[in-house]
């Protein structure tokens, strides 16, 4: 079984868990995953459902996660954790994964116009920092896990996080590198169509949960027919005229960095809120 199937299951048995005991749990499972560098993701899921159905026992027999685990979760996140053996290459093929994917999402908004070159390096950088950026805010989050704050607290590291996420958004609006390349019409109007069909036949296939991955297809399926659009004779006439901002020019790059925030913060309340 895979780690996304793990992590599905261990949703699912969460049900089962009263408030107390769900708490103490979703607080391990934050620590471990925010500080399982150099772990393979699928032992960690394996035990972290191992943990849990052990915990569902406990809980038909009366007994609390405090009484069965202990009164610091901490202590019990750490063992469980280090009990886990370090796997540098399933953490280096990961992130090789995790590299692929990055490039693919940052490139395809950038094939939207036919005239600009691909400034690959442009890409290659926000690839790498959006990777760091993400296992930075997974260490801050697991090494926060078990420190109670209070709602202004946690408001104040959710602004944080937003503040990083605009600044990553924001700053890659100005990033430009020597390094670019025309792609050929023809090659790249090829490339676009399969990886529209590629797109639609996994938002059929997707299961009904996978609403945050439908999301991100969908918001990528529209950067790949638009740059279908500006390819195709007539409507690319209309699409590829130039707009002149003027003096506004920094309200669209503010707007921009506000469309992403509220997209992502938006994408981020909805899923919480239909997590269950």
């Amino acid at each position: 079984m895979k780690a996304d199937a793990f992590s599905q299951q261990n949703l699912v048995l969460r049900q089962q868990l009263t408030p107390e005991n769900r708490s103490y749990y979703e607080d391990i499972i934050v620590y471990v995953r925010g500080r399982s560098f150099f772990k393979n993701d699928q032992v960690v899921e394996q035990s972290l459902l191992e943990i849990l159905q052990d915990l569902i026992d406990a809980q038909n027999h009366g007994q609390s996660a405090a009484d069965y685990f202990g009164h610091e979760p901490a202590v019990t996140a750490k063992a469980l954790l280090d009990a886990i053996p370090r796997q540098l290459d399933a953490f280096i093929l990961f992130n090789l994964k995790l590299f692929i994917f990055m490039l693919l999402i940052t490139s395809i908004p950038n094939l939207v116009s036919p005239k600009v070159p691909l400034d690959y390096g442009r890409i290659l950088i926000i690839a790498v920092v959006a990777i760091l950026l993400a296992w930075l805010v997974l260490w801050v989050f697991g090494t926060l896990a078990f420190i109670k704050f209070k709602r202004p607290q946690k408001i104040a590291l959710g602004i944080g996080a937003g503040l990083l996420y605009a600044g990553l958004i924001g700053g890659s609006i100005f990033i430009r590198t020597p390094f670019k390349a025309h792609l050929p019409e023809l090659g790249t109007l090829i490339g676009l169509f399969s990886l529209l069909l590629v797109g639609i036949v996994l938002l059929i296939r997707l299961r009904k949960h996978d609403l945050g991955t439908k999301m991100l297809i969908g918001w990528l399926l529209f950067y790949v027919v638009l740059g279908i659009a500006t390819r195709l004779p007539g409507i690319s006439t209309v699409l590829n005229r130039p707009v002149n901002f003027g003096n506004y020019k920094w309200l669209f790059y503010v707007a921009l960095v506000l469309a992403a925030l509220i997209g992502g913060g938006g994408t981020w309340w909805y899923l919480r809120r239909h997590s269950d």
